[in-house]
């Protein structure tokens, strides 16, 4: 199984965009303990001035699937192990399993929760995103995201550590 892990903040040489988003986090996949990536640019912070959660630290687990049915990303959720067998694709996770913790005020539902997190790919002129993790895509410098994406199957679940 393939694990993923999110250094926060750790880029020694972020990016920022001119709306104030930063590109500067790391994350690493690792299959059977062996590195198979690291990207150096992605964001886990929401939009400048697009409001959203922050994923709090910690262990989830993620699924292969189609992110607003346009491109293929990773899609965050927790649940029991009991709950494994019945999950197939990311259509089959509930908006319970969907909701993870935020280690701030979400303006969008007045809590400490975040609903709908994802892995996918963000730009040089905003990261497009409520408080999903965004990895830098631009065609002039590099498709960061490809190279990330394409290590995971369709359907594919692993666990993610965001620290």
């Amino acid at each position: 199984m393939k694990e993923i892990i999110v250094e926060r903040h750790k880029n020694l040489y972020p990016l920022t965009l001119a709306n104030g988003d930063k590109y500067d986090s790391i994350i690493k996949v690792y299959d059977d303990n062996e590195k198979l990536l690291t990207i150096p640019f992605v964001n886990t912070d929401y939009t400048v001035n697009y409001k959203g959660g922050k994923l709090h630290n910690g262990t989830y687990r993620f699924i292969k699937g189609m992110h607003r049915g346009k491109y293929e990303g990773l899609m965050l959720f927790d649940c029991d192990e009991k709950e494994l067998p019945s999950i197939k694709t990311y259509k089959d996770l509930t908006l319970k399993q969907r909701t993870l913790p935020s280690s701030i005020i979400n303006p969008n539902h007045k809590k400490m929760i975040i609903t709908y997190v994802n892995i996918h790919k963000g730009g040089l002129t905003w990261d497009y995103s409520h408080g999903c993790l965004t990895i830098l895509t631009d065609r002039l410098i590099y498709n960061y995201y490809k190279d990330f994406i394409e290590l995971f199957k369709m359907n594919e679940m692993g666990l993610i550590h965001i620290l």
